[in-house]
């Protein structure tokens, strides 16, 4: 007697890993069926990376259990930086930060480029995984930069976030816009001595 073959899930998948965590996604194999098996391996170790394996099996009430289907989950496949802003902005400069997508990062790719003014040639500076912010120095005043940060993993590339930010107009040669003068009575005269008022 030949066992009666049951579907097995389909389109299974991982998302949302982080340090410790996973989720695990999947089709329904058919509407009968009453629970699942998910069973996973190590498939390699080391300080660096971890794989696993990850498989899954459809149970029916009936006792028949389908095949399995596997997915592998490394620790280096990793996704990018989140909720990226942009503070303390200067003529010159401003500060980037960000959110570490998990644990496994081992630098970020900083890439800005000038989207307004003269200065259209992209800049790039690499920042250690333990650092979470970044400074943009040497700057143009009053441009609009567009700013990328991507992590790397070991071997590979990860994710991205991407925010933009503009520099403040210089002060450099503006008239200023109020003036303020202190008088002084003195037996010579009377002294003036003017202070600007920003």
């Amino acid at each position: 007697m030949s066992q009666v073959k049951v579907p097995p899930p389909s389109d299974l998948r991982i998302t949302n890993f982080s340090d410790s965590d996973i989720t695990v996604r999947w089709e329904a194999a058919a509407d009968d069926d009453v629970s699942y098996l998910i069973k996973w391996i190590s498939l390699s170790g080391g300080d660096l990376r971890q794989e696993y394996q990850i498989s899954l099996s459809a149970l029916y009430g009936d006792g028949a259990q389908s095949e399995a289907v596997a997915v592998r989950y490394s620790t280096l496949s990793g996704g990018g930086p989140t909720s990226l802003t942009v503070s303390d902005e200067t003529a010159v400069s401003m500060v980037i930060s960000w959110v570490s997508p998990n644990a496994h990062v081992l630098q970020y790719r900083v890439s800005y480029t000038a989207l307004t003014g003269a200065d259209s040639q992209g800049h790039t500076v690499l920042v250690p995984s333990g650092k979470k912010q970044v400074m943009l120095e040497s700057l143009q005043p009053d441009t609009r930069y567009s700013i990328l940060v991507t992590a790397e993993y070991h071997n590979r590339e990860g994710g991205s976030g991407s925010a933009q930010g503009k520099t403040d107009e210089s002060n450099k040669g503006k008239m200023p816009r109020q003036l303020k003068f202190n008088f002084q009575l003195r037996p010579t005269g009377l002294h003036a001595k003017s202070a600007n008022v920003p």
